[in-house]
């Protein structure tokens, strides 16, 4: 089996929501417990789940631009949490993100072609003609016309700034892109589009993807291998085949239920429904944290945490009623 490109090792992060007189913590807010996961190289792994489990937050945490409380960031073969500054400077090169949402992403005092050209003056013994040319390079790599160069970010649609957003993602040719909720703010027509130029970049480039979503649509599209995420804690991971055509964790299944079907035979399909709200990650339930609301859920589930094992061959998810 090929080396992964990234692994994650029981990496976690809770913020602090309420201290004492004496500044110790007396109430957390768990956002991320104890997830491992990994990314083949040319792979893209897809993370869903509700908004607030915790996925935005991880992310971050991969790049380190927050800090965790523990656990290991090991991209090939180095642990970024440990390196220095100026080595992790130097790492970020092959590490790069594209944001949900590139009006706030986007400096808007910067022409497109200064916003695309930053990175390479920072990372890059560039001329300045080298630089013209590269930029160019990018503009038609993510399909967009060299006359938007001369444009601000407030003279653009919100498709075109997520294009020069990946095009800045690209300058320094990264071996790993996260996209976080990178076509959820965009019109439905714009978002197939983009989703259809980070498929070319994959095949093209072989960048490997961490695809954060929650519009399964979108998951069932790009996605190589699937991650669900359930208050922090991935609950099922699968290739996409087997996570849509037999999912196992009933949170997962739930999921895929509620998703609406374009097929009218489909209509009167058995609904699986979840009771109550959400617990909130400053009080996380004990045992399983999804029994509060799963539909199947036993008393040893309150009692008994499960953990994220193999139930069937490249197929994991975290239920002890498996």
């Amino acid at each position: 089996m090929t080396k992964a490109l990234l692994e994650v090792k029981n990496l976690s992060k809770a913020f602090p929501v309420k201290k004492d007189i004496w500044g110790r913590t007396t109430l957390s807010l768990k956002a991320v417990n104890n997830i491992s996961l990994e990314i083949q190289p040319g792979e893209c792994l897809t993370i869903v789940g509700e908004s607030g489990c915790g996925k935005s937050t991880m992310a971050r945490l991969i790049l380190k631009l927050i800090e965790a409380d523990q656990g290991e960031v090991v991209f090939e073969g180095e642990d970024i949490l440990k390196l220095k500054p100026t080595e992790l400077r130097a790492k970020r090169q092959d590490m790069q993100m594209v944001f949900q949402n590139p009006f706030s992403s986007l400096d808007p005092r910067y022409k497109i072609a200064d916003t695309i050209a930053e990175p390479l003056k920072i990372h890059r013994k560039m001329s300045d003609q080298e630089i013209k040319q590269r930029v160019l390079e990018l503009v038609t790599l993510v399909e967009l016309d060299e006359t938007i160069l001369s444009k601000y970010p407030h003279q653009c649609s919100g498709g075109q700034n997520q294009r020069v957003s990946i095009a800045r993602a690209l300058a320094l040719n990264p071996k790993f892109i996260i996209a976080d909720e990178a076509v959820s703010a965009l019109d439905v027509s714009i978002q197939w589009k983009v989703l259809e130029l980070f498929k070319k970049l994959q095949k093209d480039l072989g960048i490997s993807f961490l695809f954060i979503a929650h519009n399964l649509g979108v998951v069932k599209y790009i996605a190589d291998r699937v991650a669900v995420m359930y208050l922090g804690e991935i609950v099922e991971l699968a290739s996409k085949e087997d996570l849509f055509s037999k999912p196992l964790h009933p949170y997962t299944k739930a999921l895929l239920n509620a998703a609406p079907i374009a097929d009218p035979k489909q209509r009167d399909r058995e609904r699986i429904l979840l009771h109550g709200e959400i617990p909130k990650p400053t009080d996380i339930p004990s045992g399983c944290p999804f029994h509060t609301r799963c539909p199947i859920a036993e008393a040893k589930c309150s009692e008994i945490k499960p953990e994220l094992e193999f139930h069937q061959e490249g197929h994991q998810a975290s239920c002890l009623l498996l």
